[in-house]
């Protein structure tokens, strides 16, 4: 967990978590922000980014079933 969020951390990758490892220190310590896809809030908006170069097709994949 530490090197995927410290990658993430600087706009490396991309990371899903289980809602019970966050013990609300992750944001601070790794200096992300964590959305929770669950909570019907309305003023939660998620983003992607993606290098359009990248040539991952399982994360082409994901982006397209992301569009719709």
């Amino acid at each position: 967990m530490n090197k995927g969020l410290s990658l993430v951390s600087v706009g490396k990758g991309l990371a899903f978590l289980y809602s019970g490892i966050n013990d609300g220190t992750l944001e601070e310590k790794y200096h992300i922000n964590i959305s929770d896809l669950e909570t019907t809030r309305n003023n939660q908006n998620i983003v992607a980014a993606i290098d359009k170069y990248n040539d991952n097709e399982l994360l082409r994949e994901l982006l397209t079933f992301l569009k719709v």
